[in-house]
């Protein structure tokens, strides 16, 4: 009787050691419930004095069977579970397969020349002399915000008569001129008054058309402040050494204004593109898939696209309005390869950078148009490492703070100037020479 016992508390322990190892929780949780259950009721109501064999197999076999059929119940409903999970499963992969194919054909009707044009525009649009003059018009608006109020009085301090040539009125008009840019702001004179800035700085200037050479200022009171006051003098110093406006590296939301610029010019051609990818990664998002299916089915999509591609959609995704709903679905999902798939050290700022320097996974470091900075955004808000805290995200965050997210991620590995951002060629080549940079 004693050895019944044993074997069949044995039994018990062993399946409850076989479900603990397979995690299947909800079995194990069942079962052991039920025993709880059992054993309580079992301890308050039956009698233990078996006079005989008879008696105790009377009482032990009930139990026995309960228990057995409590399991095969559970065992059955978690076949059937097994099975609902087999059928969902094979649905999603044939829907994903589906859109894959569909992905494929809307990128066999776009020009693959159209892809690195694309790339290339992001880029030359921080070569383009309007990048630096909309930096100059920012810095000065800045400048005047800080400033402006000091600035008037010392003009309006100016004793103008001790400069009077016989054209008093003149320099007056020129003063009440530069008075009124202070507190209007006009467009067309803040960029006049920068070509004026620029071109007051030898060594760090930004090369004009002959056309916007003729909109500096050269007045006579322009000519007083250069000479005689610290108006301009302490302007440049902050220009130069504190802003550092012409060699600052490109921020996030310059970067924004860039490729918004260029996806809106191109959208007609790679609308198609990005809505059907960001349908079928936000597809694989709802779907309930185990990591390993998650992770196979964003392989399989990455696979069929080219370097170029892969790089076109994560610059519409993090840095444009349009395709900010694309970034959400991308987070945590390692659609660009996880942390260990970037280099150690990516930010050119780091000495250790060359030393430990390795090409990314899915797609060589210079395709980049900002290394430093978009490896940082891939590898940590895209790559998988973060998976459950970014599914919360993707659910909570709006817009405006997955931008806010972006930048702070962006800023957190800025390279520390406008070269090493970009990694092509220095700033000082800018030349205004089309009609369209002339003002």
């Amino acid at each position: 009787m004693k050895v019944v016992t044993g074997v069949f508390i044995l039994a018990i322990i062993v399946l409850l050691i076989y479900l603990y190892k397979k995690k299947i929780w909800v079995l194990l949780t069942s079962l052991a419930s039920f025993l709880i259950g059992v054993l309580i009721c079992w301890f308050f109501i039956a009698d233990f004095n078996f006079s005989t064999d008879y008696e105790y197999y009377r009482t032990v076999v009930p139990l026995g069977a309960l228990i057995v059929t409590t399991a095969s119940l559970i065992l059955t409903a978690n076949t059937t579970k097994k099975n609902s999970e087999i059928t969902r499963d094979t649905r999603a992969e044939t829907t994903f397969m589906n859109m894959i194919k569909l992905n494929n054909d809307i990128l066999k009707e776009v020009d693959e020349k159209l892809f690195s044009e694309v790339l290339n525009d992001i880029k030359e649009e921080f070569f383009k002399y309007t990048f630096m003059l909309n930096r100059g018009a920012k810095f000065i608006n800045e400048y005047f915000d800080e400033h402006g109020e000091i600035l008037i009085r010392e003009l309006e301090s100016i004793d103008i008569s001790k400069y009077d040539n016989g054209n008093l009125n003149q320099i007056a008009g020129f003063r009440k001129q530069y008075i009124d840019i202070i507190k209007k702001r006009p467009r067309r004179e803040v960029h006049k008054l920068w070509f004026t800035l620029n071109e007051s700085i030898e060594d760090y200037k930004v090369e004009l058309s002959p056309k916007n050479k003729e909109n500096v200022f050269k007045d006579p009171f322009t000519k007083i402040l250069m000479e005689h006051t610290s108006f301009y003098s302490e302007m440049e110093y902050k220009y130069k050494f504190d802003k550092r406006v012409l060699s600052a590296p490109v921020s996030y939301k310059e970067m924004v204004i860039s490729c918004n610029s260029v996806f809106n010019k191109y959208y007609g051609e790679l609308g198609h593109l990005f809505r059907n990818t960001h349908r079928i990664i936000k597809i694989l998002n709802t779907e309930p898939l185990d990591d390993i299916k998650y992770s196979q089915f964003i392989g399989i999509l990455r696979a069929q696209m080219s370097e170029e591609v892969l790089l076109i959609l994560y610059y519409n995704a993090t840095y444009t309005d349009r395709g900010i709903g694309l970034g959400r679905e991308l987070l945590g999902s390692g659609f660009f390869g996880n942390e260990e798939d970037f280099p150690f050290y990516v930010n050119k700022n780091d000495y250790r950078a060359l030393k430990n320097y390795k090409e990314p996974q899915h797609f060589r470091l210079n395709r980049l148009i900002l290394p430093s900075m978009d490896c940082e955004i891939m590898s940590k808000l895209y790559s998988k490492y973060l998976l459950k805290k970014t599914n919360k995200d993707r659910k909570k965050l709006t817009n405006e703070d997955l931008f806010k997210k972006f930048e702070a991620t962006f800023n957190s590995n800025q390279s520390n100037n406008f070269a090493k951002s970009i990694l092509k060629r220095r700033y000082l080549k800018y030349k205004g020479n089309s009609k369209s940079d002339e003002v």
